[in-house]
């Protein structure tokens, strides 16, 4: 794949990778007077509720109390979450490995909802083998450097196209499959959309949480025009890595199903969006 492989025109290439940058969140840890990227969320809102999505070990090893992040996608003052909820599997909490942090400080809601993006079920499908490429976008922790000078941390987003793997890897048969929510990405290209970088060197690390997307040229849904939204769906939460080999991720799905046992907003919401996915990806029925 090369560098110019997403979008029809510059203009088109531009929307995508700017709606990457706006939903991709890093999450920030202090430690010795620095910061850097602990792991990578998505911001989600259903039912007029706030979240951080991202996988239940990166909270293990970062408690979200002690969670930060960037008031702007490309540079802004650093902010505590705040008051917040955490919400992960109440069982099979390690073969899920999905969580949810509930944003219920209002002055961090607002800076989020000023300068980043939240998305919302119409942003949802379930893996579907139809996709012409998985996007993987996230924010690896070495490529990102605190400046103590303006208290900035300077980061840069990795988004790098992949495949569905059609066979489940014998390793992962041996750790164990969750049915409906595990599902499996090779590497197809070591290169970062955003910048045409060659990457395949870099450390993923910091990219644990970090949405998978699927990637349909023709579009997941009917619209009159044309935006990012087309041809991107969120399909799964990335879980665990196999070096050079591929990449474990969760079905968006999972979390679907956890936050509906909130209350009976969210659970009506989110049943809906997920009834009319069913649907077409199964327009029989059958």
């Amino acid at each position: 794949m090369s560098y110019d492989s997403m979008g029809d025109n510059e203009a088109e290439k531009r929307a995508i990778h700017d709606f990457f940058i706006h939903v991709t969140l890093p999450i920030l840890i202090e430690e010795g007077g620095q910061f850097g990227i602990a792991a990578t969320g998505t911001l989600f809102k259903i039912a007029c509720r706030h979240f951080i999505i991202t996988a239940a070990h990166t909270y293990d090893a970062f408690h979200p109390d002690r969670w930060h992040f960037p008031s702007h996608p490309r540079k802004g003052k650093i902010h505590t979450l705040g008051l917040a909820e955490y919400i992960h599997p109440s069982s099979n909490k390690d073969a899920l490995d999905i969580a949810a942090v509930e944003l219920k400080d209002s002055e961090s809601i607002a800076v989020l909802e000023e300068n980043w993006r939240f998305l919302t079920l119409d942003n949802v499908w379930l893996p579907d083998y139809s996709a012409d490429a998985i996007i993987v976008a996230g924010y690896p922790s070495v490529r990102a450097r605190f400046d103590e000078a303006d208290s900035n941390l300077y980061a840069r987003i990795f988004i790098v196209r992949q495949k569905f793997r059609t066979e489940t890897p014998e390793a992962a048969l041996r750790d164990g499959l969750t049915k409906g929510v595990d599902f499996f990405i090779d590497y197809q290209d070591a290169v970062n959309e955003y910048t045409g970088e060659e990457i395949s060197t870099v450390s993923i690390k910091g990219l644990s949480g970090c949405s998978v997307w699927g990637y349909r040229k023709r579009g997941w849904i009917n619209k009159g025009f044309w935006s990012a939204e087309v041809p991107l769906k969120v399909i799964g939460i990335q879980s665990a890595e196999r070096q050079g080999q591929y990449l474990r991720a969760k079905s968006w799905g999972a979390i679907i199903r956890l936050l509906q046992l909130l209350d009976p907003d969210v659970r009506d919401a989110a049943e809906q969006t997920a009834q009319a996915i069913l649907s077409k990806l199964n327009p029989k029925g059958g």
